[in-house]
């Protein structure tokens, strides 16, 4: 017998504790893990804890529950789901939050839709080969690119011609300060682009099915472009295993620290390839998210790509902004139209069911 929760029956213990969600139900709810089903319903209400946690407003043991795979597109008995409950509570942290988790179930579902099949060494071999042809030609667009925004510039290195022009003159200090930092950050932003739609053109062209975590990556971020939140594709790379990992974080907060996840906001929402969506703030133990400090430590690289199209305002110029302009314009336009992002844009675009279903994850 639980005398918190008046009952021995642990699968409703689960249930009580994520309605009232305190720091003691919640120590509770992570000690007995392991012996629920949890999803388990009431047996009138059929309402699972995390319907109870949701219509109690509850976002500590909603985050929780989101963190350990818990199912929000259940229907209880009153056919409403934890979407719903959350609307009812009239919390915005925790309606933004489930908000953001069923964008990305939506997306990574649609994701495994159009690459459902985990690869095998074969097909990761010649991904990964088709992979390193595009990443010079990416590298070499990049260059031509970076070359014609400084010859662009240059004519702003002459005194006489800046005074011409009426622009300031392009100074080391100025190019230092503003001009190459703002530059860099477009370069960022437009390798991002052009890294996603290589990446979706190889899934396409040679209908690779992919488990692989930069495929599902890439397919999760075009869905996502224009919907209302920030997203990141995230690459982390370890020197110490010699490997990479991309995954998605939806509404990072701006400035916050790329390898501390606890900087990252309470709005912060990551999608990883093998089905996790859940808060950041609410992450589980074992979650990926928890070595990144170690890969900061013995640091190799880690970067991140946004929607979010940098400012012009370091770049002065009018027309160095036109010319980053341009070309980002034609690669968010040769992203949009690839096949495999057109189909996931319009299967986001659809309602969402009754009851789609749990994400089922790879063992």
């Amino acid at each position: 017998m639980w005398s918190r929760y008046q009952t021995d029956d642990i699968n409703l213990a689960f249930r009580k504790a994520a309605a009232v969600g305190e720091s003691q139900d919640i120590a509770f709810m992570r000690q007995y893990l392991a012996r629920v089903t949890i999803d388990a319903r009431g047996q009138g209400s059929q309402m699972t804890a995390l319907h109870q946690a949701c219509k109690a407003g509850n976002v500590a043991a909603t985050g929780f529950l989101l963190a350990h795979n818990a199912n929000p597109d259940l229907l209880d008995k009153s056919a409403k789901d934890a979407y719903q409950y959350a609307a009812d509570s009239g919390n915005p942290e925790l309606i933004e939050m489930l908000r953001l988790c069923r964008l990305g179930r939506k997306a990574w579902n649609i994701a495994h839709e159009l690459f459902p099949i985990e690869p095998n060494e074969a097909t990761l071999a010649e991904f990964h080969r088709m992979e390193q042809e595009l990443s010079k030609q990416v590298a070499a667009e990049e260059l031509a690119f970076k070359q014609a925004v400084i010859q662009a510039g240059i004519k702003y290195r002459d005194k006489v011609q800046a005074e011409k022009l009426g622009e300031p003159l392009l100074s080391d200090e100025l190019a230092e300060s503003q001009f190459l930092p703002a530059l860099n950050q477009f370069l960022d932003y437009i390798h991002n682009l052009a890294a996603v739609y290589h990446i979706l053109s190889i899934a396409s062209v040679r209908n690779f099915k992919a488990g692989y975590c930069d495929a599902i990556a890439s397919s999760v971020f075009s869905a996502l472009v224009g919907e209302n939140c920030v997203i990141e594709r995230m690459l982390i790379f370890n020197q110490l295993i010699k490997g990479n990992h991309a995954f998605i974080v939806l509404n990072r907060a701006p400035g916050s620290d790329i390898a501390d996840p606890d900087t990252w906001g309470k709005s912060a929402c990551f999608i990883n390839e093998n089905g996790e969506v859940y808060p950041v703030s609410h992450r589980p133990n074992g979650s990926v998210l928890g070595v990144l400090h170690l890969i900061k430590q013995h640091i190799y690289r880690a970067r991140c790509y946004s929607t979010s199209m940098p400012s012009t305002e370091g770049l002065i110029y009018s027309d160095v902004k036109a010319l980053v302009q341009q070309k980002c314009a034609e690669w968010i336009e040769k992203l949009r139209n690839l096949p495999s992002a057109t189909k996931m844009r319009v299967a986001l675009a659809a309602p969402v069911g009754p009851n789609p279903g749990q994400i089922k994850l790879h063992p």
